[in-house]
């Protein structure tokens, strides 16, 4: 008889255990998934910093040596920069409401879940704003580059 309450109490324990671990709230869930689908989509875009600043710099030597052609490879640059600019001030924004100093999420209300979660979502349509105002502006400087 003793073994057999102590295997149903090693049961009741994992299965608590178990419970425990999956204790996330709907809400919570639905946040580290918008969470995540952000940083993923910054972190697709991050790495082409380099090549659009390349780019950049292509345009400006263009710039310098065919002058009837300068207002197109200008407004390209313009164009790349501003792309890098969004990027930079989207990351401190993004940064600053979500990352830096932010409690863990264990510590909010389900309602403060839900208010920063549909934060999140916006967010999340500025970082795709963000990637194509990158890649669209690398194509287009691509394609004058290759004229």
């Amino acid at each position: 008889m003793k073994l057999v309450k102590k295997h149903w109490f090693i049961l009741l324990f994992f299965g608590a255990v178990l419970w425990s671990c999956d204790n996330t709230s709907d809400a919570q869930k639905a946040y580290e998934q918008n969470f995540n689908e952000v940083l993923r989509v910054h972190d697709e875009v991050m790495p082409k910093m380099g090549e659009l600043n390349a780019l950049s710099m292509d345009l400006k030597k263009k710039i310098d040596a065919d002058s009837t052609s300068t207002k197109k490879y200008a407004k390209a640059n313009q164009d790349l920069e501003n792309a890098y600019d969004f990027m930079m001030e989207w990351m401190h924004g993004f940064t600053d409401e979500y990352v830096r100093n932010q409690p863990a999420l264990e510590e909010l209300s389900e309602e403060e879940i839900l208010t920063k979660n549909q934060g999140l979502e916006k967010e999340l349509e500025e970082v795709r704003k963000m990637k194509n105002a990158v890649n669209s502006s690398m194509e287009h400087a691509r394609d004058l580059l290759s004229e």
